[in-house]
């Protein structure tokens, strides 16, 4: 849909560039077919000053063939969301032969050969010359050849790297996806909001916490909680640490030293920032890149709810089932041990 739509755009710019280049057809000359050149020389038209040739020519079709794949690459990479060299030359290339043949086609073929107001005075007799088909395909077949350069530039402008927050995010969605092969976008949010906001949001007070944890501690000692890792950082940008029950279970903690850890996590100011709705967005937007598997717009528009601060988001459902979290979050100073 976005290449769509982008076509779209892009041929009717090239349509308004060409129509307020043609109000004075002869301006254009060069673009006629050689029989018509020919004639408008003979008659005195033509500013040879501006006869295509030479090195000066040469060197600015380049430079705008250098800036225009720029451009497309600066497009495919931010709209289209290619971030790899072959994508982006794929994507701007299709961009551009779309437009070639457009032009060709539609404005060349059925505009140009079929409208009088392309005529130029002292040519009417010329209608065979007027309407050579095979000019403007033959063009069109060269625009083909010109358009790979840009695409080129435009393949290697995708390719630079993102910032390092944005590959920070991948990095993380890539890692989730091979450690929770069951995980969906909802258990990246988990995770991601976490980092985010710590655990401040789950304590009520230190008595209730306690109980909870002695509750937990006594329905899961028995299960496996082996296919989570004991200690695994929160989001990308790893502020806090989640610590598996499996860690007091085998004596490397206590349950009193862990829920006092999670008291000193959660009674710090620990949110980031105020935009988590925005931060989100983008969070999304990299995630469904790295598995496009994990795109459910329900599931998306509920979790950008939850995101606007509509309601709280557990883990999935999948994810409970398959991996059986049990665990606090702590601060990541408050844990120097590693993380698998």
């Amino acid at each position: 849909m976005t290449f769509l739509i982008e076509s779209l755009i892009a041929c009717a710019l090239f349509t308004l560039f060409v129509f307020l280049m043609s109000r004075n057809p002869i301006k254009s000359i060069f673009n006629y077919p050689p029989a018509i050149i020919e004639r408008c020389d003979q008659l005195g038209l033509v500013d040879s000053s501006n006869r295509p040739g030479g090195v000066a020519f040469y060197v600015k079709k380049i430079f705008a063939m250098m800036v225009f794949g720029v451009l497309l690459g600066l497009l495919v990479k931010y709209v289209n969301g290619c971030e790899t060299f072959l994508c982006g030359a794929l994507t701007a290339y299709a961009l551009w032969v779309v437009v070639n043949w457009f032009d060709a086609i539609v404005l060349d073929c059925l505009w140009f050969c079929h409208n009088k107001h392309f005529v130029i005075p002292g040519t009417e007799d010329m209608t065979a010359a007027y309407h050579d088909y095979g000019f403007h395909l033959k063009g069109a077949l060269i625009g083909m050849l010109l358009g790979i350069p840009a695409a080129l530039v435009a393949g290697g402008i995708a390719a630079i790297p993102c910032n390092n927050e944005d590959k920070a995010i991948r990095q993380m969605c890539e890692e989730m996806h091979a450690q929770y092969p069951l995980a969906n976008l909802q258990d990246i949010y988990k995770t991601c909001y976490q980092d985010y906001f710590g655990a401040e949001h789950l304590m009520r007070d230190t008595a209730a916490a306690r109980q909870y944890l002695q509750r937990e501690m006594d329905e899961c000692r028995n299960t496996d909680m082996s296919q989570m890792p004991k200690r695994e950082p929160t989001g990308f940008r790893h502020r806090f640490t989640r610590i598996n029950f499996a860690c007091v279970v085998d004596g490397e903690l206590t349950e009193k030293q862990l829920l006092a850890l999670f008291i000193d996590a959660a009674g710090k100011d620990n949110a980031f920032g105020e935009a988590w709705s925005k931060e989100w967005q983008k969070i999304e937007r990299i995630a469904l890149k790295v598995c496009p598997d994990w795109a459910n717009e329900p599931l998306q528009t509920e979790l950008r709810l939850a995101a606007e601060g509509k309601h709280a988001v557990r883990h999935s459902e999948a994810f409970r089932k398959a991996y059986n979290p049990h665990y606090r979050i702590v601060r990541n100073n408050c844990n120097k041990k590693s993380t698998k």
